[in-house]
């Protein structure tokens, strides 16, 4: 925060799905799943402003022209959200710089949201409470709350339910995003149409964890999601780093990012450099675990 407290940066980290399960449909047409989120190193960054406005106003500007900078994007959603549940006396200014891809199963939206929340929350003298600003994130978006509390945790109902897990081993991460993207609707509508959809281990998943075994950990990482992907690469991708000696490799979230787990940082960007003249157009990144959502500056 500024030395007048009128303005804080901070870095909202994405993650990685290393096990993704999809476990049942509720009566309003939700799936519920089980899944494993991880934090990583990669992150958006942003700068909250507090301004003499009228309640509620908020104003985004984003380094990517691509994306909307109204209420279609979770950041503004949740800057209103914040300002009317807190009761705020004045608004916000929003300056967001996009690092982690989207429609790649990172949680970049649910990030952007997330540091917005933590960021107001600092900014106004912290007008609600962890328990709340729990339950606003989750009103944003299923992901949310993990992304503001970050670290590892099992995720299920919608994502809502989290529990906390032991953290991985030490080990490095290298992600590939093609350029081709998918929606988590299609995703979900692909998934309903398969007879007797493919399922990750989530026991041998945690036993692994548990164990801070990481060879058994990286084998048991899986999605649901892969087996209706209409992306091919994504295969491709997951192959690819094996064969260069990830340990493990597999889809995030709804696609189409692809992630393979390593021991060292050097092993991932040695396996970088073998598969990327490979895929052109497709967008990599080295990272590691991160042990929370959101990093203040």
């Amino acid at each position: 925060m500024d030395e007048n407290g009128r303005s804080v940066s901070l870095v909202a980290h994405g993650k990685v799905n290393l096990l993704l399960a999809i476990t049942g449909r509720r009566p309003d047409g939700y799936h519920t799943l089980y899944t494993v989120m991880q934090s990583i190193g990669l992150g958006n960054r942003l700068t909250l402003c507090r301004v003499a406005a009228p309640s509620e106003t908020v104003r985004l500007s984003c380094d990517d022209p691509a994306l909307p900078t109204d209420r279609r994007n979770t950041a503004v959603l949740a800057a209103e959200l914040f300002l009317r549940e807190a009761g705020a006396d004045g608004g916000l200014e929003i300056r967001l710089e996009k690092r982690i891809p989207y429609q790649a199963g990172l949680g970049s939206a649910s990030a952007d949201a997330a540091g917005v929340l933590a960021g107001a929350n600092a900014l106004f003298g912290a007008p609600l409470a962890p328990d709340r600003l729990l339950a606003l994130a989750a009103r944003v978006g299923a992901d949310v709350p993990f992304c503001l509390t970050g670290g590892i945790c099992r995720a299920e109902g919608i994502g809502e339910r989290l529990t906390p897990l032991p953290a991985l081993p030490p080990c490095a991460l290298l992600i590939a995003k093609p350029p081709e993207g998918i929606s988590t609707p299609e995703a979900y509508a692909r998934f309903d149409r398969l007879a007797d959809p493919w399922q990750p281990d989530g026991i041998a998943f945690e036993r692994a964890l548990e164990a801070g075994n990481l060879d058994a950990l990286a084998a048991a990482c899986g999605n649901a999601f892969s087996s209706c992907c209409p992306v091919e690469t994504v295969t491709a991708l997951a192959g690819a780093m094996r064969e260069a000696g990830a340990l493990g490799a597999a889809m995030s979230g709804s696609g189409t990012a692809v992630f393979g787990l390593f021991r060292e940082a050097g092993q991932a960007r040695f396996a970088r450099g073998q598969i990327e003249p490979k895929f052109a157009g497709c967008r990599f990144f080295v990272t590691q675990p991160a042990n929370c959502g959101i990093t203040w500056e």
